[in-house]
């Protein structure tokens, strides 16, 4: 069985490739979230017979930065803008995209803060 190696050669494809369960291990993501991920055209599996899914490098990158991603609080939306743009512009226009994602999210974040702590003063003083 192919799930007992970390690798399988699969012939015709990109030469060696990870199954499912392997790929969710290394990148920390559940089956079901990458079949997600699948679905919403994120990630591109390599099919083996059977309709076995198999993960070759570049499929094993975008799932890592969608992992890091989604850790960090940025939505499916903004995954595919930023995985989009590293497409069709390159690197830097990724990076870019993404730091604006980040200081976007940072901002947010920071308002909820604010509203946390305006309710922490409000019980304290209610409690005094």
């Amino acid at each position: 069985m192919p799930e007992k190696n970390a690798t399988t050669e699969l012939p015709d494809r990109v030469g060696m490739a990870v199954p499912i369960s392997i790929a969710a291990r290394q990148c920390g993501l559940t089956i079901r979230a990458m079949r997600v991920y699948e679905e919403q055209k994120l990630v591109q599996p390599i099919r083996a017979g059977g309709g076995a899914r198999y993960f070759d490098h570049i499929a094993m990158e975008r799932l890592g930065f969608i992992a890091s991603a989604r850790r960090a609080g940025i939505g499916i939306r903004d995954i595919r803008l930023i995985l989009d743009a590293r497409e069709r512009e390159g690197g830097a226009a990724a990076a870019n995209g993404l730091r604006e994602i980040c200081e976007a999210h940072l901002r947010d974040l920071a308002k909820r803060r604010q509203h946390l702590e305006m309710m922490v003063s409000s019980l304290c003083l209610s409690a005094d």
